[in-house]
């Protein structure tokens, strides 16, 4: 009778933890729901991957990219210096 009170009282502590997590999980995705309808359909597509092309280390760029990239920037000092 011990081991089936036991087993209760566990299984009991195991219903409560599934509950709070259960509770946690719904109010979280419904301050997402919240946060995703103040978002308009322009808001996403202006800022969807905003990716700033011209500051990509130049050591990530295929080797043709980079040696025109290096003619570009000799061709403004040379502009500069003029």
């Amino acid at each position: 009778m011990d081991t089936l009170q036991n087993i209760e009282k566990k299984l009991e502590k195991i219903l409560n933890i599934n509950l709070k997590l259960m509770d946690k999980v719904v109010s979280e995705l419904s301050e997402i729901k919240r946060v995703l309808f103040r978002f308009t359909p322009s808001d996403i597509s202006h800022s969807l991957f905003p990716i700033p092309f011209e500051n990509v280390p130049i050591e990530y760029k295929v080797v043709s990219q980079r040696s025109d990239q290096r003619e570009e920037k000799k061709k403004k000092k040379a502009k500069i210096n003029e």
